[in-house]
């Protein structure tokens, strides 16, 4: 057995040792690592496609992007979290289009992840799908997280959507509305 595959199957604290020594022969294994985690976490039973994910973020090499984007199809909802949170942590608004697609998540933590990481990548692409969203979700955490990308994408025309959610039942909501919208009321009058 490989240490990729000794990596993927071992379930780490019981033998930590031979999970950590695995771990490490896949990450100096450089491209060929690279290439196998992919094909692991593409095409793998549930646990390995996970676990190579999150090994496979811990590459940063831009190269593993696309490999990212396809597993924001996989049929495991663990593995297109492990995705949806790399894609963040790249920072490139390439991916942007496809985290839209995937918006309709039917997983509530996977688009919570992926509306979170539009509000991180600052796309003005983002905003109509996102009021699209918050338009419809009756989800207080949804919600919340939509807010929240408002207030980091900055862009004032969504301020007249918040006033909506200042009396909502969720607390954090209300307080999250209030101040968001304070904040892109008072960018709009600083607006030229």
């Amino acid at each position: 057995m490989d240490h990729v595959q000794t990596f993927l199957i071992h379930p780490g604290p019981t033998e930590c040792h031979t999970y950590l020594t695995a771990r490490q022969q896949t990450l100096d294994a450089g491209d060929a690592g690279i290439r196998r985690l992919t094909e692991i976490m593409l095409n793998g039973p549930e646990r390995q496609s996970w676990r190579a994910a999150r090994l496979l973020n811990t590459f940063p090499d831009r190269r593993v992007i696309p490999a990212f984007l396809r597993a924001l199809e996989s049929p495991y909802p663990l593995t297109r979290q492990a995705a949806v949170s790399a894609l963040a942590d790249f920072r490139d608004c390439s991916v942007v289009p496809a985290l839209l697609e995937r918006l309709p998540e039917e997983t509530e933590m996977i688009q919570l992840l992926i509306v979170d990481c539009l509000g991180k990548l600052d796309d003005a692409r983002a905003v109509a799908s996102l009021q699209a969203l918050l338009a419809e979700t009756r989800s207080s955490p949804i919600q919340l997280g939509i807010i929240d990308a408002f207030g980091r994408l900055g862009d004032t025309t969504v301020a007249s959507l918040l006033p909506a959610f200042f009396e909502s039942e969720d607390p954090h909501v209300r307080k999250r509305s209030r101040a968001v919208y304070q904040q892109l009321t008072a960018a709009s009058r600083e607006e030229p």
